[in-house]
């Protein structure tokens, strides 16, 4: 198994946590476009690894 590089983790995680804070308060339901609009929030681009609709559950909880 590879190992992800933490600052890569620490950036999934992060853009999990906005995308979670944008679908709860804008009432978003669609993945990509929370994903997408948390990535712009953090001043990353889409081709950075984006979190799992998985990851950005649990931090809905």
């Amino acid at each position: 198994m590879i190992k992800k590089p933490r600052s890569e983790t620490k950036l999934r995680y992060l853009i999990a946590h906005e995308t979670a804070k944008i679908m709860a308060e804008e009432g978003i339901k669609d993945y990509r476009l929370a994903k997408s609009k948390a990535a712009n929030r953090l001043g990353q681009s889409l081709q950075t690894c984006l979190p799992s609709n998985s990851e950005v559950e649990a931090a809905l909880l």
